[in-house]
């Protein structure tokens, strides 16, 4: 184990039945989070990201799904093996040591109990706190993180409050037990810009006061920017980059990332066509020859297209699976 390392993931495989076939949604990543860093998974959708997140809590569903690898949590005291947890023991780290913010606030919250109850029921899960003393912690919560008066919001139901409110308070409902590492899939999917900036910002400040862990999900190599110390990037169910947050934006070595950072739009630059990339991604249901980006790669030859490159240093920590040096 690296020092400090609250999660490892090693050699993580991740198979869906579905009507379309067996889908190769993860195919044998490596990942690290160390205590206090945030770590973003970035790629397009349909890459794989979501599934690796929803591994860490096992929420896939088990009777569909075939799960290779391991999974450890370091916990402050002991480790354990996520994979070969017994449920009970996996009920007892959801949500009190391992938390995770879902893409869709709306969907996550209980449309007939009130905001503050249902963070109030959160704490009395894990925390056995009494019905005040959930209560007055719930509404210093939704202080926490902006939402305010506490005392007013905390009895008002999930249609009242805006998009980005919703987003604080699925926030402040995943920290309400101090976890040690926080998921968060797609953080600022469908909030204004104004909000994103907050929903970041918040991020960071919670980081700064706890030293909590956090892996961030998104398609948006800008948030990557804004908030993670390291990045990895996903591609077909693999990743393919990843390293420190500045050299991979200052050197990127693989052709999917410098497509992707060249996909942000730039300040000052509104009247430019703004940047895609041709092409979607492979079918994950179907075998893949080579690297899975060839298709889409400009700079493909034909050894990209019958053999699948592995991970190499591009420098210390900064590793790329591409067969080009560029």
């Amino acid at each position: 184990m690296t020092k400090d390392a609250v999660l490892k993931i090693e050699h993580l495989k991740l198979d869906l039945i579905s009507v379309q076939g067996m889908i190769h949604a993860v195919r044998d990543i490596n990942l690290e989070v160390h205590k206090g860093q945030i770590h973003g998974i970035v790629g397009e959708s349909g890459c794989g990201k979501t599934m690796t997140a929803r591994s860490i809590l096992r929420l896939h569903d088990e009777k569909k799904t075939f799960c290779q690898g391991k999974i450890t949590y370091y916990g402050e005291t002991d480790e354990k093996d996520i994979l070969n947890l017994k449920m009970p023991e996996m009920y007892k780290i959801r949500g009190k040591e391992i938390s995770m913010i879902f893409q869709d606030p709306i969907t996550t919250l209980n449309p007939l109990l009130t905001v503050g109850e249902q963070i109030s029921e959160t704490l009395r899960t894990h925390l056995k706190l009494s019905k005040q003393d959930a209560k007055d912690r719930a509404i210093e919560l939704l202080e926490s993180v902006g939402i305010r008066p506490g005392q007013v919001r905390y009895r008002q139901y999930p249609f009242e409050f805006s998009g980005g409110m919703l987003q604080r308070a699925i926030i402040a409902m995943a920290i309400s037990c101090n976890p040690r590492l926080l998921i968060a899939d797609e953080p600022t999917t469908a909030l204004d810009v104004t909000m994103q900036a907050q929903v970041l910002d918040l991020l960071l400040e919670l980081r700064e006061r706890t030293q909590m862990s956090m892996i961030i999900i998104t398609h948006n190599f800008g948030v990557v920017a804004e908030v993670c110390d390291k990045v990895s990037v996903m591609y077909a169910g693999k990743i393919v980059e990843t390293g420190d947050v500045a050299e991979i934006f200052h050197n990127p070595r693989h052709p999917y990332t410098r497509d992707l950072i060249a996909s942000i739009p730039k300040s000052g630059e509104e009247e430019k066509k703004l940047v895609t990339i041709p092409g979607f991604p492979p079918l994950l249901n179907q075998e893949i020859k080579g690297c899975a980006y060839a298709p889409r790669c400009k700079y493909a030859t034909r050894e990209c297209r019958e053999k699948n490159p592995m991970l190499r240093a591009a420098q210390e920590e900064h590793l790329f699976a591409c067969h080009c040096d560029l």
